[in-house]
């Protein structure tokens, strides 16, 4: 019997490949080959792992088949055409290779009109909590929270947040206009009557500006692809595997299109590098503060002060063993020296790291919030930029963490924060989620999906 290939097509970032490994591992025992569609540089990543990897550049957005700006706004439908034989003829190893399914990320929606030409069916998979637009549920780049006992309330709000995200957020990975989503609160700054007019005009008369782009949605709406709006901008609505637990995001009524929970999805077989525990004194409790594989993209003001305020706080309680994750060795160095109890680097291996903490004190990115919950690990989160802000929504909801303050942190609030942490049941709450997340991490409702979808192929 033939093995079934799976494509894997996710954004690339360490995040989003780490949260689709529990699932590749355990399709890849069922018998399927498993591979990866990666730009070069996360080749290495990929196959460390024990997966394929075929080099390939993915992009979200669309490159004019002309170089002639004048004739890519005029052109239209034949330069939308032209850029589906483009996409065909880059994707035609996939039809060529044999492959019976993708697990395509669902805001890729451009790669769709590929996969219908090719007649290769393909699942969404998110790798985030991101949706598209609802009146239940606020963006994920926003701090909201449901006001559950106040339904028309609750739809009012989220109505509000969802067109400020449209209409004043110009949209690039982050929103602009009025909204400063990297000010970490997540709500909205006023700024210049003059901006918010501009932005405004410059997302309704969207359409006009980039015709080539509305012609793709428009042929790829008529190829029978259901495509809406979200947090992330257009994207493929379908049965989706949210690669993510469902207990901690926001509750929602059943639509027609399910998405379906598929876990913490946390991979315990990872591959990480080897680490020498005996820098650290496991005999005292554990924290610790990383701010992810972004951490030096975020404003380097804001990062500093929240490392510095760390630091001079765990100075003052050597009873605890910090981790304190750099962006580099010369960060590193900048705070030397450093107690006993507090070990930086520009590196440690996470999944280790949280098995034996007590606390995370984090940017709140989804990779870090669900192996934190994986492990019980109650969470300090001090959003930075995109989804972040959302995540913290959902960790104090859930009351297994709080939410600061990057501006204004400071050496006394850390303390207080990890004081509450330790005085109020949080770690509780998150042991009780974890004991459940773990037993769950067989993927096995994903799996189930998938096999579903290629019965039929």
């Amino acid at each position: 019997m033939q093995v079934k290939k799976i494509l894997i097509l996710v954004w690339p970032e360490t995040s989003a490949y780490n949260a689709t490994f529990r699932l590749a591992r355990v399709l890849s025992q069922r018998g399927y080959e498993i591979v990866y569609a990666v730009p070069a540089r996360w080749q290495d990543h990929i196959t460390r792992q024990g997966f394929q990897a075929i080099c390939f550049n993915i992009s979200r957005e669309i490159s004019p088949a002309s170089t002639d700006r004048w004739r890519y706004i005029m052109a239209g439908q034949d330069e939308a055409h032209q850029q589906i034989r483009n996409l065909c003829e880059s994707l035609a190893w996939i039809k060529s290779d044999g492959f019976a399914l993708v697990l395509l990320y669902a805001t890729l929606w451009h790669y769709a009109p590929v996969m219908h030409r090719f007649d290769i069916p393909y699942i969404l998979i998110n790798p985030c909590l991101a949706s598209v637009w609802s009146l239940e549920i606020p963006p994920i780049f926003s701090s909201l929270q449901p006001l559950s006992k106040h339904r028309l309330l609750n739809r009012i709000q989220c109505a509000i947040a969802w067109f400020m995200l449209r209409y004043f957020g110009a949209f690039n990975h982050c929103y602009r206009g009025i909204i400063q989503v990297y000010c970490s609160d997540g709500h909205a700054q006023i700024r210049d009557i003059g901006t918010m007019v501009k932005h405004f005009f410059y997302s309704a008369f969207e359409r006009f500006r980039m015709p080539v782009y509305y012609q793709l949605l428009h042929i790829a709406r008529q190829d029978g692809i259901d495509i809406s709006w979200g947090d992330y901008g257009h994207r493929l609505v379908g049965p989706e595997l949210v690669l993510g637990p469902q207990v901690i995001d926001f509750p929602r009524r059943a639509s027609q299109h399910a998405r379906l929970y598929v876990g913490a999805c946390v991979d315990t077989e990872r591959v990480e590098d080897s680490f020498d525990w005996s820098q650290v004194n496991e005999v005292k409790p554990i924290v610790y503060c990383a701010m992810g594989s972004h951490g030096g993209y975020w404003n380097q003001e804001n990062r500093l002060r929240l490392i510095e305020s760390v630091i001079e706080a765990f100075k003052a309680h050597p009873e605890f063993q910090l981790l304190l994750q750099t962006t580099d060795e010369s960060e590193r160095a900048r705070f030397e020296p450093l107690p006993d109890n507090i070990l930086a680097a520009p590196w440690f291996p996470q999944l280790q790291v949280l098995s034996r903490a007590s606390l995370m004190i984090s940017h709140g990115g989804f990779g870090t919030v669900r192996e934190a919950l994986f492990y019980g690990v109650p969470m300090i989160i001090f959003p930075c930029g995109v989804d972040q802000s959302g995540n913290a929504a959902r960790v104090t909801w859930s009351h297994v963490g709080l939410r600061g303050d990057i501006r204004t942190v400071t050496p006394a609030i850390i303390s207080a924060m990890v004081e509450t942490i330790q005085e109020q049941p949080y770690r509780d709450n998150a042991i009780r989620l974890s004991k459940s997340l773990q037993v769950e991490n067989t993927c096995g409702e994903a799996v189930a999906l998938i096999e579903t979808v290629l019965s039929g192929v």
